[in-house]
């Protein structure tokens, strides 16, 4: 999982799932974007995304700074969902507890 910085020209910062795999006939490794997700449109303060895990589903958690948004961004590619988050996130991590899945910015 990358994240990249919003551009001075106003596009949104962006979150890439990427596969690594090895080059058959060099052996180098290749770096394969899989998905893209629109993040935030200003980054003064970078925080770091998260893999969440639910029965039934997979998401990335990442917080949106200017949205004062955490978005969970499905990884099968069907939804994203919001939840409003004012204060800024450094890091978003989640753990199950007793079959619950909690999320922490």
């Amino acid at each position: 999982l990358v994240s990249c910085r919003a551009g001075a020209n106003g596009e949104r910062s962006r979150l890439a799932l990427c596969k690594l795999r090895a080059s058959v006939p060099t052996g180098d490794i290749v770096v394969d974007a899989e998905q893209n997700f629109a993040g935030s449109a200003r980054t003064s303060l970078m925080s770091r995304a998260s893999f969440v895990r639910a029965p039934g589903a997979s998401w990335i958690a990442a917080h949106s700074e200017s949205d004062s948004t955490l978005y969970l961004h499905g990884l099968d590619g069907a939804r994203t969902i919001t939840l409003p988050a004012s204060e800024t996130a450094l890091d978003v991590a989640s753990v199950q507890l007793n079959g619950d899945t909690l999320v922490a910015g």
